[in-house]
């Protein structure tokens, strides 16, 4: 017999059955629940509105759907990529710096294989100060829409050297998605944000790290360290891969 709170899933499955007539002894039984806790719970959802079946003359169904539980997500679809890349992380757009992707175009240009040159951005391509709780000065739709232009304008720069773009989330990306109740799908984030003709050479992921070459973990964690190398470090210690990690603003690289 199953005890404890009812999941989500548990109540969209009450609340269907029970709207459609079927008897609470019936579901509790589909649910592997006690009568009286499926009762308890009947009581709680009508309170908020959610039943619409009325009237103790209807005898209801003595059968009930089968309750399919859903199996437990796989959180593995991180990027695998497999080449020649170049890692960068925290741009922070509208604030990144001319400069330095100047060196990364050159360093493209020069080392990598053309027409097979990746490039791998680890968090915080963008700041999203609009949708952040401690900046309280960069709010409204102008400012919003500025900086994603500003972020569309850097890709179509990054994409004529690179032929590939590879995006994971960094925690200014996600604060977007913490506003919205984690919600923003990667797909529907990276439409925001780009172009139809960079969502072709451009990928999105709400994963914080990629794998490159079964070799080398890129990431971007929520924690960060004072000495650059230390997170890399125990990441490094964990995995057992070589380590490169953004988002305490200071280099941290590991190798196994």
């Amino acid at each position: 017999m199953t005890t404890g709170r009812f999941s989500n899933k548990e109540n969209e499955y009450i609340i269907r059955q029970y709207n459609l007539g079927v008897k609470r002894v019936a579901i509790a039984k589909a649910l592997c629940r006690s009568s009286n806790s499926v009762k308890a719970q009947l009581e709680n959802l009508d309170s908020r509105g959610l039943i619409t079946r009325r009237g103790k003359a209807f005898r209801g169904l003595d059968f009930a759907e089968p309750f399919v539980i859903e199996e437990t997500p796989n959180y593995d679809k991180f990027f695998r990529i497999t080449g020649d890349a170049i890692s960068a992380s925290d741009a922070h757009v509208p604030y990144w710096h001319k400069d330095l992707f100047e060196y990364i175009f050159a360093i493209g240009k020069k080392f990598l294989p053309k027409g097979k040159r990746i490039l791998i951005f680890n968090g915080d391509l963008l700041n999203l100060d609009s949708f952040s709780h401690w900046v309280t000065g960069s709010r409204g739709v102008s400012y919003t829409e500025r900086e994603m232009n500003a972020c569309t304008k850097l890709l179509e720069k990054c994409l004529q050297v690179f032929d590939k773009i590879y995006w994971t989330m960094g925690n200014h990306e996600n604060r977007l998605n913490t506003q919205m109740g984690g919600n923003v799908p990667a797909e529907r984030f990276l439409k925001m944000i780009t172009t139809a003709e960079i969502e072709k050479k451009v990928e999105f992921s709400s994963y914080p790290y990629s794998i490159l070459n079964d070799t080398w973990l890129i990431g971007h964690p929520k924690g960060y360290s004072e000495r650059g190398g230390q997170m890399a470090s125990d990441i490094c210690d964990v995995f057992e891969k070589n380590v490169v990690l953004g988002h305490n603003h200071a280099l941290g690289m590991q190798c196994s």
